[in-house]
């Protein structure tokens, strides 16, 4: 086998340290954006909205899923 064999086993143990590191719960990214808003004729309100992205690939996430769709990372909301 020689050295591809050991860069083949090098590359499947890195596989499953990182599909383990992936099992770990992450707390999501919470982004909080605030607008105003127009309700009347000169009249504002502002508007809070929270955007939740995966810690470990950033793709957005909706839900409360327990994983990502994306990248597999286990995810922690919190609040528990």
């Amino acid at each position: 086998m020689g050295e591809e064999g050991d860069k083949m086993n090098e590359l499947t143990i890195q596989d499953i340290v990182n599909a383990l590191n992936k099992q770990q719960p992450k707390k999501v990214v919470v982004k909080t954006t605030y607008y105003d808003e127009l309700i009347a004729y000169d009249v504002y309100r502002t508007v809070e909205t929270k955007s939740y992205r995966c810690p470990s690939c950033e793709a957005p996430v909706y839900h409360k899923p327990k994983y990502c769709k994306e990248c597999g990372q286990r995810l922690e909301f919190g609040g528990r």
